[in-house]
């Protein structure tokens, strides 16, 4: 994989921060992939799940595909949003209100995909989802897959989420702890990096089988 070291962070870091600036933090990614000629390679740190959520609405509002490989989809669960709640008080219920909102508009626009290869699946998952709309049958630009762990050794792969504008991968999300949901946000990717994601999806997808949702 090629990182590009010539990389701009961004200064909001903390994760003791109010609601409105975990509402921030969605609005200068946007405002980063909206001006991509300032912000190239620009990395913002995800350092709890608020900002995990953040990052995932931001996708919603400025992508046309987005394509995940994660553990057990928490961040379309309603559980994910009640352990934010637990450290801050109805932070989570905002945090939740704004992921499902940006993804009820984005799978509203039939042009638009989503892929959600998983790691780990049980039909359970699909009970706890945020939006009713994630398992409507008319909504077939939804697509989950889950990993087949005898043709792929998960344990050494990040969980990643890409999101493509126009068949360019515009932001990517890479995990650098599956525990404390801490990860870096790189918008504005140059396209060496870009395609070596792009090119990771496909072989997660190749060595995956597809779920019903149901």
């Amino acid at each position: 994989m090629h990182d590009n070291d010539n990389i701009k962070v961004s200064n909001i870091d903390g994760s003791k921060e109010s609601t409105d600036d975990m509402l921030k933090y969605k609005q200068q990614i946007i405002d980063a992939l909206d001006n991509p000629a300032n912000n190239r390679n620009r990395v913002f740190e995800n350092d709890d799940r608020s900002k995990n959520a953040m990052i995932m609405a931001a996708m919603f509002e400025r992508c046309d595909e987005i394509i995940m490989y994660c553990g057990e989809m928490s961040i379309f669960r309603k559980d994910f949003y009640n352990l934010i709640n637990n450290d801050y008080a109805r932070k989570g219920d905002e945090a939740k209100n704004v992921v499902k909102n940006a993804f009820e508009s984005f799978i509203d626009n039939k042009k638009n995909r989503l892929s959600i290869i998983l790691e780990n699946y049980e039909q359970t998952y699909l009970d706890d989802v945020i939006s009713p709309k994630f398992k409507d049958s008319r909504n077939d630009n939804i697509r989950i897959l889950k990993v087949n762990k005898d043709h792929l050794v998960t344990s050494i792969l990040s969980h990643t989420t890409i999101g493509k504008k126009d068949d360019k991968v515009i932001i990517r999300r890479r995990e650098t702890n599956r525990k404390d949901h801490t990860a870096r946000c790189t918008v504005n990717l140059e396209q060496d990096t870009a395609q070596d994601s792009v090119s990771l999806m496909s072989y997660i997808a190749e060595a995956s089988i597809p779920v019903e949702i149901k």
